[in-house]
């Protein structure tokens, strides 16, 4: 029996990068999935690219308008139909691997509502310059190893389970929902609400790639952490000790980010959230990176 996998893509002005996030989907050893793209009121060509894919799983809607990731990402799960859900944004993409493993590690631990894994940090030209890791480093090369955290273990923009690798139980999923008057953070706050509800497992391997520019912003960064303050106060009366801890290490965190800032050493400290990479976990990227790119249709292949 073929299980279904949605997977919500959310998109404004998306056509450079959308190819490779849609090839990642075709090159899927699972083939089983269907994809909901959220056109939020762009003016490029994404629809004119999400054709030239022609494929019966993707489905497209557009919004007149841009209405934000809020909007976007709770229409995307009125419309998703699968028995579970994955999340990709319209610049990252899948490993080739990444819906049969995750899957395969449900099949082994039902108990588990979320798996999720590590992730590839790639610059502007598809290179490998990190990884971000989240087990630890001597079982780094344990596939399908299983670790548990409490909710709100970590502290404010951070938790203890990666969004964007991140495989749901539909059942659980549709139990919480995004918070429309978010402008960001939608995903941290969409977390929060998830993880009380069922166990949570990391997969070792990485099975997402995250395309982190050379200037990824720190006026982008620090405008994130009001915001996760302030969904941080939703959660409060439940998990008040951990909400003032997280609430004081995000406090913390933003001094310390306007220091560099100021003092030059910005972009040394974002790239400290990135670990190199192995030769094992090279390997496998570009192996993946060539299977992803063999998807792209010829009129988006540069």
């Amino acid at each position: 029996m073929l299980t279904l996998v949605s997977i919500m893509i959310p998109s404004f002005n998306s056509a450079k990068t959308l190819p490779l996030a849609l090839a990642s989907l075709r090159a899927q050893t699972h083939e089983d999935w269907e994809a909901v793209i959220v056109d939020d009121g762009s003016t490029d060509n994404t629809e004119e690219v999400v054709r030239l894919f022609s494929d019966g799983r993707i489905r497209y809607f557009k919004f007149e308008k841009n209405l934000g990731r809020g909007p976007a990402r709770k229409f995307a799960m009125e419309k998703v139909r699968g028995d579970f859900l994955c999340m990709l944004d319209a610049d990252d993409w899948f490993f080739p691997s990444k819906l049969q493993e995750q899957l395969s590690a449900f099949a082994g631990s039902p108990d588990l509502g979320l798996i999720s894994s590590g992730m590839c940090i790639i610059d502007s030209t598809l290179s490998l310059v990190g990884v971000r890791r989240y087990l630890p480093a001597d079982r780094a090369a344990t596939r399908n190893a299983l670790i548990r955290f409490p909710p709100l273990a970590a502290p404010c923009s951070t938790l203890p389970v990666p969004y964007g690798p991140c495989m749901m139980r539909m059942n659980l999923a549709r139990q919480v929902s995004y918070d429309e008057t978010l402008d960001r953070c939608q995903d941290y706050d969409y977390l929060l609400q998830f993880l009380p509800l069922a166990p949570f497992g990391i997969i070792a391997s990485n099975s997402y790639v995250y395309w982190d520019t050379e200037d990824p912003g720190f006026a982008k960064v620090l405008s994130r952490m009001p915001v996760s303050r302030r969904i941080l106060r939703k959660h409060f009366q439940r998990h008040p000790f951990a909400v003032l801890g997280a609430q004081s290490v995000s406090l913390a965190k933003e001094i310390i980010y306007r220091t560099a800032r100021a003092t030059g050493l910005g972009r040394r400290l974002l790239a400290s959230k990135n670990t190199p990479p192995t030769a094992g976990e090279c390997e496998l990227f570009e192996d993946a990176k060539r299977r992803v790119l063999s998807y792209l249709p010829p009129s988006t292949a540069s």
